[in-house]
């Protein structure tokens, strides 16, 4: 899919939200994909209403939505994706348009297992809902430890079981698109990148015919990295790949050091391959894949 909606800014989106319902997914036993939904038993108050707004609009300041591109990553955007390319959420608002107005299913805490897997906080707008997404923590339930809150000018103890939902917004929807804010996150929930995943792995062996690190053991940090496994798509059906391996180890190494952007980020063994990390693979995915490479091969200048 390419970036060809025109970019726009989603800030302040939810700002004229004054009413919000939270609800829990569980899902039930079985090999299918089933799931249960349940109402928070509390009404949200204008704080909860509050802290909502502000989590969503620290998520998307500065940050323009553009559509998604499964090898192009561009800084500071959110990626958007029609909902129908993927049919979970179908069964999630089918689920949601279905609550009883009355005596609907109400969360308690008796019904918090490991199954519950998503928060989704749906804001009511003129414009219709946008649904505030996150996958569930187990872990942000505090059983059986002593919390205390403070209250007034001392500190109260909590003789009850203590829950969470944090303020984390992994994805939201409105008008039928998602909006993706922390894709590995996203991924857990509806597990959009199996495709990517599938071609990564079926393509993963040919590092073991690259020859530019000193340590070639990098395929750990592509597999099962949604971001990182893009760019090694992107970079494996990329003419700059067949281009930089026709070239010597010294030749790869002055192109590098001759360019002023690009010296210090890299460091080099005795036979002069790039020394391995994390940083240095990333610093080489985005010369792979970036047309600032063929200006260097030319001989001209070129902003990165």
């Amino acid at each position: 899919m390419e970036n060809t909606i025109a970019n726009q800014y989603i800030n302040g989106l939810i700002d004229s939200c004054s009413q919000i319902r939270i609800m829990l997914f569980e899902k039930q036993p079985g090999r299918g994909k089933n799931y249960k939904v349940y109402l928070f038993p509390n009404d949200p108050t204008k704080e909860v209403i509050d802290d909502y707004k502000r989590n969503f609009n620290l998520y998307t300041q500065n940050r323009e939505a553009v559509d998604y591109s499964q090898t192009e990553i561009k800084k500071d955007t959110i990626q958007k994706l029609p909902c129908s390319e993927f049919p979970q959420w179908e069964e999630y608002q089918n689920l949601i348009d279905n609550i009883p107005i009355t005596n609907a299913p109400l969360f308690t805490f008796d019904k918090l297992t490991k199954n519950l897997t998503m928060v989704v906080v749906e804001c009511i707008l003129d414009s219709g809902p946008v649904y505030l997404i996150s996958k569930f923590s187990y872990k942000n339930v505090y059983g059986r430890k002593i919390r205390f809150t403070y209250v007034g000018d001392t500190f109260k103890k909590l003789g009850k079981p203590v829950l969470t939902l944090g303020d984390c917004i992994d994805c939201f929807i409105y008008n039928n698109d998602v909006y993706i804010l922390l894709e590995s996150r996203f991924d857990a929930l509806f597990d959009f990148h199996k495709k990517i995943k599938d071609e990564v792995s079926a393509n993963i062996s040919t590092i073991n015919d690259w020859d530019f690190f000193d340590n070639n053991d990098i395929a750990s940090d592509i597999i099962n990295k949604p971001r990182k496994g893009r760019q090694f798509i992107k970079v494996i059906n990329s003419e700059n790949l067949n281009t930089w391996k026709s070239k010597t180890l010294a030749d790869r190494k002055a192109i590098i050091l001759g360019d002023d952007k690009l010296k210090d980020k890299f460091k080099f063994d005795e036979q002069d391959r790039i020394v391995y990390s994390k940083e240095a693979l990333n610093e080489l995915f985005k010369l792979l894949t970036d047309d600032y490479f063929k200006s260097i091969i030319t001989g001209q200048t070129g902003e990165r």
